[in-house]
């Protein structure tokens, strides 16, 4: 439509205008890709990864919590993990819908929210990291000190070192709601405040922030996570490997068991076959499980989060490239969406206690329902008028009245 515009005007205006739009493009080479971001991505995105995420994180917190997941303090780690996801999702996303739907934008509203949401953001999300890292270091120990692990791989140690991690990350991001990280300015011109949601320019805080608490965020939300889970999953898989390797039960062949009666002893037989604690047996097939579940969500973990760090420290254009940003931003947000779905496919325990979930809610809507039909019933059976009251009482009488006569 623009080319048709452009043909239809006089040579001079035709050459204004082309050399407006080369001065357009070159001055801004993201316009096209940041008007799709604009116009489908910001606006769309927000709400199904929102809704995907409530249903997911809820479902999983409900089975994580349940009695039988609550014995082990892996489980535990994740419904404090998904309930923190959920949590994030909504401060986050909930800004970002109203920044490109209603054209508001949150942390502007007034400063005691913009101090609050900034603090939950981080907050949050340095919290969810070091759960995972927590996991982590939880499923490691399960492995490599299986006698130990009764002791520290428990619930009630998970809910003390939840507790330890959130009291430091409030204790790291407070600084947010003390000191200036925004400020009401005002327009002399037209005699306007706004609320400008960032630390004062040229202030000793603003240095802190824009050079000593940016390290110290992409650290504890990014490079010390990506250490622990990289440096704990290989541990994990060498241990879980020569756990399967030792315990691996082969049942002795005839020709063994011949041998055995003519004299030859089991230790002699260790080639062939080992006979391990049952006990053990059991707890490495439990590890076993669960580090299965842990390393794919690990890797998740690493894929979702690499990008950002990477595109954050070398795409020198990425707040122009507002593309860019959203497929950057949104696969951050994948990590907090699609838990669910790890839990599901590689943990048949947690798929156990799914279904079963799923079962008692359809036999309660069941029983719901059928007491609702016999309440009914039983209703429109009892159901009197002073005018039915008579006729009842009426027949009543004559009944009596004939079961006397036929006594007589």
């Amino acid at each position: 439509m623009n080319q048709a515009k452009v043909k239809m005007q006089e040579p001079s205006q035709n050459l204004t205008t082309s050399s407006n739009i080369l001065l357009t493009s070159s001055l801004n080479p993201f316009e096209y890709t940041n008007q799709i971001a604009f116009k489908y991505i910001w606006p769309t995105f927000p709400v199904g990864f929102l809704i995907l995420g409530t249903i997911a994180n809820i479902l999983s917190i409900i089975v994580f919590t349940r009695k039988e997941m609550r014995r082990f303090s892996s489980f535990c780690y994740f419904a404090f993990l998904n309930a923190t996801n959920l949590a994030l999702l909504y401060v986050t996303l909930t800004r970002v819908m109203m920044d490109y739907n209603l054209n508001r934008d949150l942390r502007t509203i007034n400063l005691p929210i913009c101090k609050i949401h900034v603090f939950l953001t981080y907050f949050l999300s340095h919290l969810s990291s070091l759960l995972l890292c927590m996991i982590s270091i939880d499923r490691v120990i399960s492995v490599m000190f299986i006698h130990r692990a009764k002791d520290f791989c428990t619930p009630r140690v998970a809910f003390i070192v939840t507790s330890t991690i959130s009291m430091f990350t409030f204790a790291l991001s407070c600084h947010f709601l003390i000191f200036e990280s925004g400020y009401v300015e005002t327009d002399s011109a037209f005699n306007e405040t706004r609320i400008v949601c960032e630390s004062r320019k040229g202030s000793i805080y603003d240095h802190i922030v824009q050079e000593v608490w940016k390290i110290v965020d992409m650290s504890i939300y990014a490079f010390i996570p990506f250490f622990i889970m990289f440096t704990c999953s290989v541990i994990i898989i060498v241990r879980v490997a020569q756990q399967s390797k030792k315990f691996n039960i082969k049942k002795p062949s005839v020709g063994t068991q011949t041998e055995q009666r003519n004299g030859r002893t089991i230790g002699d037989q260790k080639e062939s076959f080992v006979i391990r604690n049952p006990n053990e047996a059991k707890f490495s097939t439990r590890t076993r499980n669960l580090a299965l579940m842990l390393i794919p969500v690990n890797v998740l973990f690493l894929m979702f989060l690499a990008p950002v760090v990477i595109s954050m420290y070398f795409y020198k254009n990425l707040s122009e490239d507002h593309l860019t940003l959203a497929i950057v931003e949104f696969l951050s947000y994948c990590n907090m969406t699609f838990n669910f779905f790890i839990y599901f496919i590689t943990s048949s325990k947690f798929r156990e206690e799914f279904f079963k979930f799923i079962n008692e809610v359809f036999v309660k809507l069941k029983s719901n329902s059928t007491n609702r039909r016999f309440n009914a019933t039983t209703n429109t059976t009892m159901f009197t008028t002073p005018r039915t009251d008579k006729v009842i009482n009426k027949a009543n009488v004559e009944c009596v009245a004939l079961v006397n006569r036929q006594k007589k």
